[in-house]
Formats: C-alpha cells, structure tokens, sequence
C-alpha cells in the first residue's frame, strides 16, 4: 500500500459517526443527552434522570413546561415518536430528591455582571456563581423572570429559580435599571440579557471585549435564549483566564414556547417507563451491527484503530504495550464494513495495512497464520496442482475454457471437481482443468511477498494455457481474480447453461434455506442462478435474514480461526441459528463450516450432482489434504503422492478428531515419530511403556505419546504442539 496509507485512514476515521449525537439530540437546544434520559426513566431512577435533565437545562420545571420539543419532531421511532415533552414532565413530577448539587470551589477573583433578570439572565447567573465567581444580577422589575410571568403561574417559575439558586447564591439587585455601560465599572465582564425589546448598548453593531450579549436579545426565542446563556458560560470564562474574546452568536430558534401541558397528559409512573422504553437509543452501529470482529470484541472504530496504531508503533515508555495482533488477525476479510458504513470507511484494508507493517517489523505472531500457508503451500505445490490444456479442435473453435475449481471444493470432497468438470467435458471436451489456489491464504496470511509471488505464477501460468477464460465455481476465487487479476476473464459454473439444463433434468425433493456466501455479494447473477438451478432440480427454497447483499461470512474467511477460535465459533453459532432447515450453499467451505457445528449442510453439487444428502460429516484437515493428493492421482496416476513419511498411525477415532481440531496434521505427528525412532531421542514411560517424543517443524514444536507395534504400526495415545522451542544441552544423555 502507498505511504500515504496511514493518513488517509486518519483522515477517514475522523468521518466515522460514533459519537454523533442522535437526531433527536441534535435538534435538542441544549444538547439534552436523550439516551441516557430514556435510560434511566425506563429503569425508573426518576432522580437520576431529574439530575441529568437539571444539568442539562439548568431550570427543569421552567423548561418540562415550555419546552417546543423540537427533539420529538426528530424522533425516528416507527408509528408513534416518543412522547418526549410528557417524560420530562414525568421527570419533574417523580423526582424525590431536587436539591441542587452543592459544589466546593474555590472562590474566584474576577466579578462578572448580569444584566436582565430573565431566563437567560439568571442561567448564565447560576452557571458562574456555581463555579464561585463574584456574580451581581441587575433586575429593574421588582422579581426575576422577566417574561416567564406571561407564560407560567409564579408559584411554579418562582420555586425553580430559587431551588436552583439554593447553593450557588449570586448577588441579586431587584428593582435596579443599567441606563449604561459605564454603570459596569470595576466588572471584569458582563453578560447582557435585557430581551427581545431590552437595550443592546451598541453591542450588535459593534462588539466591545468582556461584554456579551445574549438571550433574546440576539432574536432567540426563550428555550433558545436559555441554551445559550448556558453555552456561553465556557466563553466567558475563556476571557476571564486567557483574555481571549469570542463573541456569542444567537442559536438557531427552537421555536415559540409552548403552553402548560394539561394534567389529563400527565403519565403515571409506570407509563412514563414504559414510554421511555421505546427509545431506539439510536446512534451509528452499522460497524458494530455489520461486522462481527467489532462486535465481538466490543470495540468501536476509533478506539480499535488507536488500539492498532498502537500495536504497530507502541507509544509506550518501554515499547510494547497492549496489543491487538490476534484481532488483527481474525478479520473475516469480509468487506462489509465499507459496504455498510455510511462513510464508506475500509477498515478492512486498514487492519490489512496494519498487518504488513508488522510483518516488515516481523513482529506478527507466525503461529496465527502458519497452518494456513503451509496448507495454502500444499494447495499450490507438486502434491495437489496440476493443470490440463485445453486443446482446440481446430482454429475456428470457441475459446479456450478452463475448469478452475478452487483449492478447497476438491479438498472438501474430489467428487465435486471431478463431476463438474465431466459434464464441462460433455458439452465441450477440449475444456481443461487448473487445480490450483486463487491466491486466498497468501493474501490473508503473509501479505504482500508471498501472494505476489503466486499472484505472478498465477500470470505465467494462465499465459502458457493459451489464455483461456476460466469456469469457476468458488465464489472467493472471482473476488480474487476480480481484485488482483482483472486480466482474466472468468464465468461461474453455475451460470452456464449446460448446468441450467443438467438440473432441469433432475428430480429431488425438500426444502432447504440457502446460504449466501459472504464473497457472492458482489455478484446477484450468481445468487440468483443459484436459487434457480435449486429450484429447476426441484427443491423449495427459503431465504435467509442474510441471503442476498447481507450475505455474511460462516467464519472461516480471512482465516482467524486459530488466532481468535472463540471468534469463529460466535459467527458459526449464529450462523446455524439463522434457521431449522437443511442449508443449501455454494461454498464448500462454508458447508464444511456448518456440517462440523451438526448441521445438514449441502453443497449445490451435492443435489446437481446426486453425491450426499446433507449429512456427509465436515472432513478432518488431514484428509482434506489426502482429498487433495487423490484428486490429482484421479487425473495423473503416474504422479501420485507417496505418503509424507513411512510411519503407518493407529488414531482412534476420537483422537483424530481432537488433532484435526487442534489443526495438528497427522503426518506431522508421523514426523515426529520417525524422527524419535531413527534418532532414539524419545523419553518412556516405565508404567505405561508409551514414548514420548517432540520434533520442531515450521514455528511449532509437536510432541507425540506413542507406542509401537509389532506390525510395524505405531499406536498413537495422544499428541500436542507448542510454540517454545526444546533445547537440549550438550552432552546430556536422555
């Protein structure tokens, strides 16, 4: 990836909306934090909510009174929004406990004035004289309030002016008029509220330092007026400690205020929660609800790509800190976070550039990814490649086609290649065959080098067949090609034809739930041939809450499952939660995935072709790769493998499993055998009679409990790997 990687990705994750306020919020003139509020109405801590209210409003009776709402007309809950005028009054009427909070600090030596004892007035009056500035408030009416008399009764406004100002105590001059500005001597600022009508001094036409004007006098109307006395407390202060002046702007209107509400409004307090509870509590989760890495780990995208920054570059005192190498490591590679995410931010290739950073560093974690490239390697190398030209009949033949299955759909069962490419044959018998990997682990487990390599024999190889266009039957593999090797051209096998009409002939029955793989996203044509070609062999299919563009991967994409396996288990788990009935995919892996959580899982070439009913158990790693081996022998006998070493194993079967799940190969185990036998570096247990033996291959050290037989078998009792390295001294006798 370019340089300029890292840049743009903080320049995109600064788009990303997590901590974006709700539309409710937003439209809010005082910011009122209505998720939290709902919150805790619901959970009925009325004096918790009181509080976050009061803090919000500063005058929570006044304002549950007269507030226009502007954050219900925002309000994007289905049918009716939330009533949120009538939960703020429900908060006032339940809370216990009103008293004001009581703060201790210091005092300060700076004197502000206020003038106009209105809402706005005595807002800004609380605020300051809560932080303990010597604060005066000139009123000429001979009460506070201003024009709260023509809108509440004075009991009601009266009560909640001085419950608020029960602690903070400002100096309060009633019946005094500022005729002024030189009235203000001996004030380091002054805040000036005298309403829509008041006298402005000539402060709107030209701002003078230390002097604000608020309230309705900037054309605010009350709510509005009153939200902004409270924001403009920070700008006080800000010319009070720095002399810095910024003067205040009038907010957008929030509009008129609205009459007493009717008592018959009024909820009952178990109303008023169950009301709150309706809330969405929205906020942007596409990430978290779309990409199952995030969710898992409980992480939002700022703090994981902190969290990542910091892995690859520790900012630390001794360099290494916390790190996130094994979640790294478990990205799906599914791609919907910038499918989803409204800003279309590719966190994807983030982690992906994180990854080749740490490995320019060598600093990632070579067990994370080890199985998946030597397995990749065997994919790819003499033991399993192979390729067969097509040969055109003459020069006026159709272009040249290859059949490219993929290395996993042979791995899984060698029937699927080999009865997919004879009906390929019968309609075209020039068509040849390339087993072989798209490139898949490489590009997920070792980056750049090793997938370029590939990427280029890929090339060359393609050349030498003549250029053919590709029949696929993977949906990774056209990702792949699409991605890295747009040169080649490539159809999927079943969108041809021949296929349509092979499964018109057939003539099953049931119903089955098709699983979209998580890769067939980008290509509806396919899901749809899919469905179809179902159907035509005579199924009745159902969908998926993640059929179509909300495919998600099984888990096993990106190839995470030894770095984070509670990972993959969580996806597969929710995965075969989606339904009840037999899955029907495309993806071997996929129906591999499913078939070892107990699902019947069918492959579409199983029903295609007659070769399971949904209940042929997922294949242990070992003959995935034995599966491999068979599948070239089918089409190349003279080339077939010989066994990894001489050693013959007797697994019981349950072990095997416990190996395959471990992802520990039994040749590798052989290995180990072989070795403590020819060089008698095995220890023996005297009460059992087993051996026990290690040997290091790749970054691992496996060890092996065996004993021999006297047909030349070795019974194998149990077997392990590590990542620590055994060393022997020298000299030591064993």
């Amino acid at each position: 990836m370019p340089d300029s990687f890292m840049p743009q990705m903080d320049e995109a994750i600064q788009r990303c909306r997590e901590d974006r306020p709700p539309q409710c919020q937003a439209a809010c003139p005082f910011g009122l934090d209505i998720r939290m509020l709902t919150q805790r109405i619901s959970r009925g801590s009325f004096d918790y909510a009181y509080k976050a209210y009061r803090n919000a409003v500063g005058f929570p009776d006044i304002v549950a009174r007269l507030c226009p709402a502007p954050c219900a007309s925002a309000c994007i809950v289905d049918g009716q929004p939330l009533q949120l005028p009538r939960l703020e009054r429900a908060v006032v009427e339940y809370a216990k406990h009103k008293r004001p909070n009581r703060y201790n600090v210091p005092r300060k030596d700076k004197r502000i004035a206020v003038v106009g004892g209105g809402l706005s007035g005595l807002a800004l009056a609380l605020r300051m004289a809560e932080k303990n500035y010597a604060l005066t408030l000139f009123e000429q009416e001979q009460q506070p309030g201003g024009t709260l008399k023509d809108l509440l009764p004075a009991d009601i406004y009266l009560a909640d002016i001085e419950r608020q100002l029960e602690f903070a105590r400002p100096e309060i001059m009633l019946g005094r008029r500022i005729s002024s500005l030189d009235d203000l001597a001996g004030y380091d600022a002054a805040y000036i509220a005298t309403g829509a009508d008041g006298d402005d001094f000539g402060l709107l036409a030209k701002p003078r330092p230390g002097f604000f004007p608020g309230g309705s006098l900037l054309g605010s109307d009350k709510m509005t007026a009153l939200a902004g006395a409270l924001a403009a407390v920070d700008a006080l202060e800000l010319w009070l400690t720095t002399g810095a002046f910024k003067p205040q702007a009038a907010h957008p209107p929030a509009g008129r205020a609205r009459s007493i509400a009717p008592s018959c409004g009024m909820y009952e307090q178990a109303e008023a929660q169950d009301e709150a509870a309706r809330c969405l509590q929205c906020r942007c989760d596409s990430c978290q609800a779309n990409c199952e890495l995030l969710a898992y780990a409980h992480k939002q995208p700022k703090r994981f790509k902190d969290e990542i920054d910091n892995t690859v570059y520790p900012k630390n005192v001794d360099g290494h800190g916390k790190t996130v190498k094994r979640l790294m490591a478990a990205c799906l590679d599914c791609g919907r976070c910038a499918e989803t995410c409204p800003e279309q931010i590719d966190f994807r290739a983030f982690i992906h550039h994180g990854q080749e950073l740490l490995r320019q560093k060598q600093q990632t974690p070579p067990a994370f990814h080890d199985f998946w490239l030597r397995d990749f390697a065997q994919a790819s190398g003499a033991e399993a490649a192979l390729t067969i030209a097509p040969a055109s009949a003459d020069a006026d033949a159709q272009p040249n086609t290859v059949f490219f299955p993929g290395c996993q759909l042979g791995a899984s069962d060698p029937r699927y290649v080999q009865a997919a490419y004879e009906l390929l044959r019968q309609s075209d018998a020039h068509t040849g065959l390339w087993l072989d990997c798209c490139g898949a682990p490489a590009y997920w487990g070792d980056g750049n080098e090793q997938h370029q390599r590939h990427l280029q024999h890929i090339q060359r190889q393609w050349q030498e067949l003549g250029r053919p266009r590709l029949i696929l039957a993977c949906p990774t593999c056209r990702r792949m090609f699409a991605q890295f090797l747009p040169q080649i051209p490539c159809d999927f096998f079943y969108q041809l034809p021949q296929v349509q009409t092979w499964a018109a002939a057939k003539n099953g029955a049931g119903e089955l739930a098709v699983f979209d793989p998580c890769a067939s996203r980008a290509y509806p044509g396919l899901q749809q041939a899919v469905r179809q070609l179902a159907q035509q062999a005579g199924y009745t299919l159902h969908e998926l809450s993640t059929a179509g563009a909300e495919a998600r991967c099984c888990g096993y994409g990106g190839q995470g499952a030894i770095a984070e396996p509670h990972l993959a288990e969580y996806i597969r788990e929710r995965r075969l939660a989606l339904s009840d009935l037999p899955y029907l995919t495309y993806c071997s892996n996929c129906r591999d995935i499913f078939a070892l959580g107990g699902k019947q899982a069918l492959h579409l070439l199983d029903i295609l072709f007659d070769l399971d009913d949904g209940c042929r158990p997922a294949p242990l790693w070992s003959e995935r790769r034995d599966h491999r081996r068979r599948l070239k022998a089918h089409y190349l006998p003279e080339a077939t493998q010989p066994a990894a070493n001489g050693v013959r194993l007797l697994i019981a079967d349950e072990l095997r499993r416990e190996l395959s799940a471990a992802y520990i190969l039994e040749e590798e185990i052989a290995a180990v055998i072989e070795h403590c036998e020819a060089s008698g570096e095995r220890l023996r247990d005297l009460q059992s009679g087993h051996y026990f033996g290690h040997l290091r291959q790749g970054c691992l050290t496996y060890w092996a409990e065996y004993s021999p037989e006297a047909n030349g078998c070795y019974t194998l009792h149990d077997a392990y790997a590590h990542r620590m390295s055994v060393e022997q001294e020298a000299g030591h006798e064993r």
